[in-house]
């Protein structure tokens, strides 16, 4: 996604609002091999150019395809990220929080990717009690249910259960 700023670059106190609705995929995301939405990712908000800095905020709204973290299925689900981001052409300006930009446009894609990274669930489950995958047979066990021993003992007390009481 570009954004045209020539306009506000040019006039101090302007806001501008602005609609984006693209495909967007991100290649290597988070550890997966890509991301990429269902529908087209909607994306709305406001620049306002303030003493020279370009104050950007808005609302990225997009249906996701990821595996839940548990079992490995597929789930879809509706997102929306909140974005604020602050831009400076001038090079004066020396704030870790402002991004220096040159011409008269910004690629918001590297923005995007990085607002949802940070707003992203840590755990994506498809339902909360999702029970995974057996670990001995790799069985759904949301699905059906396995006759594996899942019995965990610590090897530090295993012989212990060997011992006979009278």
């Amino acid at each position: 996604m570009i954004l045209d700023i020539s306009k506000i670059l040019l006039t101090k106190g302007e806001e501008v609002p602005f609609y984006f609705e693209e495909e967007l995929c991100f290649d290597n995301f988070n550890g997966q091999r890509e991301l990429c939405f269902n529908k087209p990712a909607k994306f709305s908000g406001t620049i306002e150019n303030v003493s020279g800095i370009l104050y950007m905020s808005g609302k990225l709204e997009a249906s996701v395809d990821l595996k839940c973290d548990r079992c490995g299925q597929n789930i879809e689900n509706e997102y929306m990220f909140l974005v604020e981001e602050a831009f400076s052409s001038t090079e004066a300006v020396d704030d870790e929080e402002i991004r220096h930009i040159k011409g008269k446009q910004v690629d918001l894609s590297p923005i995007l990717r990085e607002a949802m990274l940070m707003q992203l669930p840590t755990k994506i489950l498809c339902d909360n009690d999702c029970k995974g995958l057996c670990d001995c047979c790799g069985a759904n066990l949301n699905n059906e249910s396995c006759e594996c021993n899942t019995e965990k003992i610590n090897p530090a007390f295993a012989s212990l259960k060997n011992l006979k009481f009278d």
